[in-house]
């Protein structure tokens, strides 16, 4: 996914805005909307025909691909749910293909393997990175349910994260040091102070 995917006629989900135009400082926002790109991106993916109840999609390049855009186009790391997804579906095919599709999303693979970028494509180093937001990783998460190899994996997950919510305590009552800070926007910041170097 090139720069040729932000010229297709993806519709937003959120507002109805009808072409996705990157945004000149991030470019998983868009520049007519101001969502992200899963909200323009994820329609295509829904409009896929599902396989028939009970049945899942056999994991293909291109299916493969358009998911893979959802949460690599336009970011510098990977959620660690969604990366553990990725791998098991980059696994079912051939090392030729896993690399053609992170090379069309701006990938190297030593980068993908890492879970994140250290340098920007234009060679600078990075102290903070874009990456899908809780609220895109949630649909993203949902569209790993087509396939048979990704099913079991992401229906796991989701119980694992309402028994999570279920037990949490109040966050007034007993506030955790924060590591990190995330913007909302699905950038993470790193306090000079939490750094291991």
């Amino acid at each position: 996914m090139s720069s040729d995917v932000s010229h297709q006629f993806i519709r937003c989900t959120a507002c109805g805005c009808v072409c996705f135009k990157p945004g000149s400082v991030h470019l998983r926002s868009c520049d007519h909307c101001g969502h992200g790109w899963v909200a323009h991106a994820v329609e295509k993916l829904q409009l896929q025909a599902p396989p028939p109840c009970g049945q899942v999609e056999v994991a293909r390049p291109e299916p493969v691909f358009d998911l893979s855009s959802l949460v690599l186009y336009g970011a510098q790391a990977v959620p660690v749910r969604i990366k553990i997804l990725l791998d098991r579906l980059y696994s079912i095919l051939t090392a030729q293909q896993v690399g053609h599709i992170l090379h069309m999303l701006g990938w190297s693979l030593t980068d993908y393997i890492r879970g994140y970028m250290l340098q920007s494509p234009d060679g600078k180093a990075l102290d903070h990175w874009l990456m899908v937001t809780p609220d895109e990783e949630f649909l993203v998460l949902k569209q790993f349910l087509r396939f048979g190899e990704t099913r079991p994996i992401v229906e796991l997950m989701t119980l694992q994260c309402l028994a999570t919510a279920n037990h949490l305590p109040d966050p007034q009552v007993s506030p955790s040091p924060k590591s990190c800070q995330s913007n909302g926007r699905g950038t993470l910041r790193f306090p000079l102070s939490s750094r291991p170097f």
